[in-house]
């Protein structure tokens, strides 16, 4: 079995669902005890927050680096990272480090293909609905992809950074996300 390295951190709630994802996949496929082999290196969320809410991605991409080189030298044999918006850097916090990046949209393409879906509604924080990274590299697979308003991005970002990252999902949010698609 594979080391897992992850990078979490980009909120604890994100982190907590990856590794239970994993090992409930690990569970289905493999059956018994089974669990994933899987190193955390976790970032405190403030920090993250401060560099995406100051486009400091050139001080995010070197503190990403950090924590990547630190999994490939704990051992792990491939890194994810478990934010959609730290993404955006990816090539350059990933640069140096032998070990590869599942990119987050790859496996997540693969599944919306594969469930027969061409058009998807992105969500994310105003970086990710924003700007090309993602929505890009979701075309590459063949899928089109919508964004919300520019003021629907702005309502969706301030859900995400005031209210999933403290873990909770008020009922009204869950309303306005669904009709942004």
């Amino acid at each position: 079995m594979k080391t897992i390295g992850v990078i979490g951190g980009s909120t604890t709630f994100a982190t907590e669902e990856y590794y239970k994802a994993i090992n409930h996949g690990i569970r289905q496929r493999l059956g018994g005890h089974h669990t994933a082999e899987i190193i955390i290196n976790s970032m405190d969320f403030a920090k993250s927050a401060h560099f995406v809410e100051n486009g400091l991605w050139e001080e995010g991409s070197e503190f990403l680096h950090g924590k990547a080189l630190s999994l490939q030298r704990a051992g792990a044999d491939f890194i994810i990272c478990v934010s959609n918006t730290w993404h955006r850097c990816a090539d350059q916090f990933m640069n140096g480090i032998d070990i590869p990046l599942l990119h987050i949209v790859d496996p997540t393409a693969k599944a919306i293909a594969e469930g027969g879906y061409k058009k998807v509604a992105l969500l994310g924080t105003m970086v990710t609905m924003s700007e090309p990274f993602l929505k890009e590299r979701f075309e590459q697979f063949g899928l089109e992809i919508v964004v919300p308003t520019a003021d629907a991005q702005s309502v969706i970002n301030t859900i995400i950074f005031e209210e999933l990252s403290k873990g909770e999902v008020r009922e009204e949010s869950r309303k306005v996300s669904r009709g942004c698609g």
